[in-house]
């Protein structure tokens, strides 16, 4: 019960009291069935809202979790399987698209990786099959001095060809981290292209073949690498130029930088092949390759010391008989040609 009251007076000075009361006993049970209500419907309620989000969590959630099942799959084996952006929603499709590419590069990498290896095994395998073979045909039966003499002659060229193959291979792969290494100088192109063809002559004259150095230019470089480039694209000329014709090696001045170019009377390069020219142990005609001692590295080594200097190796044929090989440098960041 709740009870208010008054007091007061009338004109003539009568005094009069008032009392209100009012029964709350209806009250105070609607409350106490309202919190009996809300004690009993509370856990209901929060375990609905729980609910609600955790499932709109995993909703929201699922592309990630799509991107979670991809990942977790991922090996060498699996590296073909892609993640579906057509339902990923607008903020996800950027970051599905570069994990496709990096999926892609990795698949790249991996193939060319694996088939290095295949034809790593294979370059390896016949110089030491010969080896092998001419040494146990040397042991099989007695031998005189002069015989065993001319066995390890031709096994010390098998060694050679098998120094040069493990330095060529060394050499590419310091060659990703060897930039920082680089010893870089301001030198004339054509002095150093000058001093390879003097020392590439011998090789040269046996063919009848003549080296001529056309145009000056100076270029920022590690002196010691582009006279590997150089000496390499020379080589390879000597090795497949017409006999008695001149390879030429032609050095100038562009606007984006400086070109050195090798070019050689020949047989073009066939269409198929100008695009992989410079991959590692690939040859145009494989026997004919080694015959002539080379290890199918070469072109590679010199595009690898190209990528060092942030330049390009090039191959194009002008004509059906003539073969052009171009190095190009960029000009240092703050260099003009002017």
């Amino acid at each position: 019960m709740l009870s208010l009251a008054t007091a007061g007076a009338t004109r003539n000075a009568q005094t009069y009291e008032i009392v209100v009361t009012a029964d709350l006993s209806d009250d105070k049970r609607l409350l106490r069935q309202l919190l009996a209500t809300a004690a009993t419907a509370a856990p209901f309620a929060l375990a609905l809202v729980f609910l609600s989000a955790l499932a709109i969590a995993s909703l929201g959630l699922r592309p990630l979790t799509r991107f979670k099942q991809v990942v977790t799959g991922v090996s060498a084996n699996t590296l073909t399987a892609k993640l579906d952006t057509a339902g990923l929603p607008s903020e996800l499709h950027g970051l599905g698209a570069a994990f496709n590419l990096m999926l892609e590069r990795l698949e790249d990498s991996v193939s060319r990786l694996s088939q290095f290896s295949g034809d790593l095994a294979h370059e390896m395998r016949t110089p030491l099959a010969t080896l092998l073979g001419r040494t146990q045909v040397a042991l099989a039966q007695p031998r005189s001095a002069e015989q065993l003499l001319d066995v390890l002659e031709a096994n010390v060229e098998e060694v050679q060809r098998l120094s040069r193959f493990v330095t060529d291979m060394l050499f590419l792969a310091q060659s990703d981290q060897a930039q920082n290494a680089l010893n870089l100088k301001l030198f004339e192109l054509s002095d150093a292209a000058t001093q390879v063809g003097e020392f590439l002559d011998v090789i040269a004259q046996e063919r009848g073949v003549s080296i001529a150095v056309q145009g000056k230019a100076l270029v920022t470089a590690d002196p010691g690498l582009v006279q590997r480039a150089i000496t390499n694209l020379l080589t390879n000329a000597i090795r497949h130029c017409t006999p008695s014709t001149q390879v030429r090696v032609i050095v100038q001045t562009l606007d984006e930088g400086v070109s050195l170019e090798v070019v050689n009377q020949g047989s073009a390069i066939a269409t198929e092949h100008l695009e992989r020219i410079f991959d590692r142990f690939y040859r145009i005609d494989s026997a004919r390759g080694r015959e002539l001692g080379g290890t199918g590295l070469g072109l590679a080594i010199v595009k690898a010391i190209m990528a060092l200097h942030n330049g390009t190796a090039r191959v194009h044929c002008a004509s059906p008989d003539e073969v052009r090989f171009s190095l190009y440098f960029p000009h240092p960041r703050g260099c003009s040609t002017k």
